[in-house]
């Protein structure tokens, strides 16, 4: 054999050895894939419910009101898209 051939296979035998120990269980996975999908749900419900609470407020505020609930509302829209990036963001931190 060649010593190439040789090193592949003892470098195969490390590796299935390593991954036979490292193992982490689907359903484990699974489950805190869900919690988080539920997590940034629930985080765009509640954001979106406070953009529709301070459009509604920005209505009826007077000049001098406009501007921090401006800023507020461009707070909500920040964090509905981070919670946007957290559903399709693909598993990536």
């Amino acid at each position: 054999m060649h010593q190439s051939r040789i090193f592949s296979i003892q470098l195969k035998n490390v590796f299935s050895q390593l991954s036979g120990t490292k193992r982490i269980r689907p359903s484990r996975t699974a489950d805190i894939a869900f919690a988080a999908i539920g997590y940034a749900v629930a985080g765009l419900v509640i954001f979106g419910g406070y953009t529709v609470l301070d459009f509604n407020r920005m209505r009826r505020a007077g000049m001098e009101e406009v501007v921090p609930l401006a800023a507020g509302i461009f707070l909500d829209v920040l964090n509905i898209f981070l919670f946007f990036l957290r559903i399709f963001g693909g598993g990536r931190n």
